[in-house]
C-alpha cells in the first residue's frame, strides 16, 4: 500500500482528489493539508511514500517547499499539480526534487499511474514533457565548461546516469538495458553513492551539467551492458 500526503491550499481541491485518488487500489490517502509549515510537519509525522503538490505559479512557496521535502525527507517522493504545462515550472519542478508532473485535470487512474511510479523509484511525464524537460535542462546547463564524467563510473553506471536524466524510471530503464528492476535499483544507488549525491534530481541536475544528456557517444538503446 502506498501512502499519500496531499498538500494544497484549497480545501474543496484536497477532498476531490482524496475522493478521486480513493477509488483506485493499492493507493492509501494518510492525510492532507495546506502549504507551508502544517506541511512539513505532515510529512515529518506520517511519514508518506509520496507527496501530491499543487504547483502554483509565479509563486515560488510551492517550489521551495518541494525542494525541503527533498531534502529532508529523501524517502518521500513529490509529484506537481498544475493547471497549465510551462516549461519553466516542469524544469524548477525537477529541480526542486520533484519525480512527476500531472495535470490537476488528469484523471484518478493517470494521478493513481504517477504515484505508483514514482513511489518505487520511477518518474511521470507526459513523453512530449519529457523531452521538452531534457532539452531545457541541456540549455540552461550544457554550454559550461565541465569536467568530463568521472572514471569511478562503469560504462553500464553512465548510461544508466543518461536515462535517470531523461527521466526514466527504474522499470524503463531496466526493460530498455535488459536488466530486473533490482539490478537498477541497485545500480542507481551505486551512483549516487559513487557522487556522492542523495537524491535522484541531483542526478538528473548533475546529468545535464556535465553535458551527458547530449552526448552522442554513450548509447541507451543496446541491452548489452555488463560493466
Amino acid at each position: 500500500m502506498i501512502n499519500l500526503l496531499i498538500i494544497d491550499e484549497n480545501a474543496f481541491l484536497r477532498l476531490g482528489l482524496r475522493t478521486a485518488i480513493g477509488m483506485e487500489e493499492g493507493i492509501e490517502v494518510v492525510g492532507d493539508t495546506r502549504p507551508g509549515d502544517a506541511a512539513l510537519e505532515a510529512v515529518a509525522k506520517l511519514r508518506p511514500d509520496v507527496v501530491l503538490m499543487s504547483l502554483r505559479w509565479p509563486d515560488m512557496e510551492s517550489i521551495a517547499l518541494c525542494h525541503q521535502v527533498a531534502e529532508r525527507f529523501p524517502n518521500t517522493r513529490v509529484v506537481m499539480l498544475s493547471d497549465r504545462e510551462r516549461e519553466e515550472e516542469i524544469v524548477l519542478s525537477v529541480l526542486s526534487g520533484a519525480s512527476g508532473y500531472v495535470s490537476k485535470y488528469a484523471p484518478g487512474s493517470e494521478l493513481a499511474l504517477a504515484i505508483t511510479l514514482v513511489s518505487v523509484g520511477g518518474t511521470y511525464f507526459r513523453s512530449e514533457l519529457k523531452e521538452r524537460v531534457t532539452a531545457k535542462l541541456q540549455g540552461i546547463f550544457g554550454e559550461e565548461e565541465l569536467d568530463s564524467v568521472p572514471d569511478i563510473l562503469s560504462r553500464r553506471e553512465v548510461v544508466m546516469l543518461r536515462m535517470v536524466g531523461e527521466g526514466y524510471g527504474n522499470e524503463e530503464i531496466g526493460e530498455k538495458l535488459g536488466l530486473a528492476p533490482t539490478t537498477v535499483r541497485n545500480g542507481v544507488s551505486r551512483i549516487r553513492s559513487k557522487l556522492g549525491l542523495n537524491s535522484r534530481y541531483k542526478l538528473i541536475s548533475y546529468a545535464a551539467r556535465r553535458g551527458i544528456l547530449m552526448d552522442p557517444d554513450i548509447e541507451t538503446d543496446t541491452p548489452d551492458y555488463t560493466g
